[in-house]
């Protein structure tokens, strides 16, 4: 398992920060959508970047950065580990499950949902057939850990 306070396999090698709007490369190897713009920028004419994990050659495809597959996995890695992170840091978040705007504090993270979850909003997850499936993370400090699989395909599929 990796831990929400050092997630490295979640920070961009170009930027160094979590990574945002992940692509992919031809040689398999992700970075921030941003990082490379600014590349496909600095190749020029010739539109030649080079992988800085592998250092493939690779050629910016028409239409930049933006035009390369999204790296939805990690992605979805680095959006939970940023929810986790800042409710570690802020000491508390509130439900955000509830329909009626329920301001209890959250007791878990439901990675399926991508939600934070008062005890009724879980209690109703492991009461509804379609919910109790999801795989959610304790708030509290111990056990604020990414799961080693994360179960939210079904908003990207």
């Amino acid at each position: 398992m990796s831990t929400v306070s050092n997630p490295h396999h979640l920070i961009c090698k170009m930027c160094s920060t979590m990574f945002s709007d992940p692509r992919m490369l031809p040689c398999l190897h992700s970075f921030c959508s941003q990082c490379l713009h600014v590349e496909s920028e600095k190749a020029g004419p010739q539109q030649i970047i080079q992988c800085p994990t592998c250092q493939k050659q690779i050629p910016v495809p028409v239409g930049g950065a933006s035009i390369l597959p999204q790296d939805l996995h990690l992605g979805y890695e680095a959006e939970v580990a940023g929810c986790i992170s800042k409710f570690l840091s802020n000491n508390g978040a509130s439900c955000t499950f509830c329909v009626y705007g329920c301001a209890d504090p959250a007791v878990v993270f439901c990675c399926s949902c991508a939600k934070f979850l008062c005890k009724g909003g879980l209690d109703s997850h492991k009461r509804v057939p379609q919910l109790s499936h999801h795989s959610t993370i304790g708030l509290d400090k111990e056990s604020a850990e990414l799961p080693p699989v994360l179960n939210r395909t079904e908003m990207y599929c």
